[in-house]
């Protein structure tokens, strides 16, 4: 139960609004809905986010909460919260450091029949379909301490691919788990000095690290103790997926919590992302520069790196056809970002359809004060032809009724009207990450 006695103006902005937790875990059967459900959606689509029982000292930091929809048969058959059993749970405080005591706040990903919710200082752990916990995850002991809260699953080998991070030597361990989840590589490489890496990327051949100008330091006296040194020189690190050493390339000063997708064409690498020009040079709770679609081009003979933003787009989250994960993709899916305030951030309310061969964009307008957290594009089938041919899913959260519903766009022309509006029993505060799980997990 959530309960403060701190009035509501003088809460930090990750504590008010649709940010604000909810007080409790809810469950509803039959949900209404407004157009039709496509049939070819059996499975459940997830939102997780920080939903602190007690005030949070930072948004990154609040214990974490599952929403799941469940979908089946052209009907919303169940919506049910839970948050996450961790020790963190109930003692934020004791131990924050040891690998079990985790916020379980960011994402949710399957692999190896498992659905782990993750967040990148601490092990993961494992869920159930009914979002009950079942316990830590170290892979049989491979991880001691932590695993990226952005693992990525190979679509043609169904390895999952991750990194975990140390504030001590060694500063990066890569690690590639085979497709039951048994460790195969686990390699270790140095950092310039302890920085922030969110996510990664992967092609058919090689793994993308960025090590980016926001950096660790103990004295800046945060709850999240990273700020920007503009004077650190930003890389790109690339590492064959066998393990090896890593090559480093010098980039444009930026910051990337989120890749889209990485390729390799003959001796050439891509790697697409949502790229800050600079973040929290006031201070980790303040996010002030938006991100833009942004390309690098890498030549793996000559050593050299061509840069160029693609969309004059403000946007995050983004989404692709997991199918084609390493290699070509066409389209993205990216909530915006807006000039309306909420708290001390901006909030995405449009989905746009990015298309990266006519560089044209399509959007979704959800209306006034009608804001979208990430969007998720499912195929219609898992060996549909077109890789737009499907659904993109979203929870849009109205703030004038303050509530939420889970939003069915056609991925083929998201800015027509939505095939399906479902309503939900609460509203979903403002969280990280969204996910399909498929009914045959």
């Amino acid at each position: 139960m959530v309960t403060s006695n701190v009035k509501e103006g003088s809460k930090p902005w990750w504590m008010r609004g649709n940010y604000g937790p909810v007080s409790s875990e809810t469950e509803a059967l039959d949900l209404p809905v407004g157009g039709e459900i496509p049939s070819e959606l059996h499975g459940m689509f997830t939102q997780i986010g920080p939903n602190p029982p007690e005030v949070s000292p930072h948004w990154f930091l609040g214990h974490g909460m599952v929403h799941g929809i469940l979908l089946r048969e052209g009907r919303a058959v169940r919506y049910r919260s839970r948050w996450i059993r961790t020790p963190h749970l109930h003692s934020p405080s004791d131990d924050p450091d040891h690998p079990e005591n985790s916020p379980a706040n960011t994402n949710v990903v399957v692999h190896g029949g498992r659905i782990l919710v993750l967040e990148e200082r601490h092990l993961p752990y494992e869920i159930n379909s009914d979002l009950g916990t079942i316990g830590p995850v170290d892979f049989g002991g491979a991880v001691a301490r932590s695993l990226t809260a952005h693992p990525k699953v190979c679509p043609a080998s169904g390895e999952l691919l991750a990194f975990s991070q140390s504030r001590a030597e060694p500063a990066l361990t890569f690690y590639r788990f085979d497709k039951q989840g048994r460790c195969i590589t686990s390699q270790a490489a140095e950092l310039q000095r302890p920085v922030m890496i969110h996510d990664f990327a992967m092609t058919s051949e090689h793994v993308l690290f960025l090590d980016l100008p926001v950096v660790f330091a103990a004295e800046t006296g945060s709850a999240v103790p990273y700020h920007w040194d503009g004077k650190h020189q930003a890389r790109l690190g690339v590492m064959s997926r066998e393990g090896g050493p890593i090559s480093w390339y010098n980039i444009d000063p930026c910051f990337v919590f989120h890749t889209i997708n990485a390729c390799s064409i003959g001796n050439r690498i891509t790697l697409d992302a949502c790229r800050y020009p600079t973040l929290w040079e006031g201070g980790s709770e303040n996010f002030t520069s938006p991100a833009m679609v942004h390309r690098w081009t890498l030549d793996l003979n000559a050593g050299d790196v061509r840069e160029e933003t693609l969309f004059d787009v403000r946007c995050e989250f983004p989404s692709v056809d997991r199918r084609l994960l390493g290699r070509p993709n066409r389209y993205a899916y990216v909530s915006t970002m807006v000039d309306e305030e909420m708290g001390s951030i901006q909030h995405g309310h449009r989905v746009v359809k990015l298309d990266f061969v006519t560089g044209t964009t399509e959007h979704h307008h959800f209306g006034v004060s009608r804001y979208v957290c990430e969007p998720v594009f499912v195929p219609r089938s898992p060996d549909a032809e077109d890789e737009d041919d499907g659904f993109v899913l979203a929870i849009v959260y109205d703030r004038a009724r303050d509530t939420s519903e889970l939003v069915i766009l056609s991925a083929t022309s998201p800015g027509s009207v939505p095939l399906a509006i479902i309503a939900l029993p609460e509203r979903v505060p403002f969280g990280f990450h969204a996910s399909w799980i498929p009914a045959d997990l």
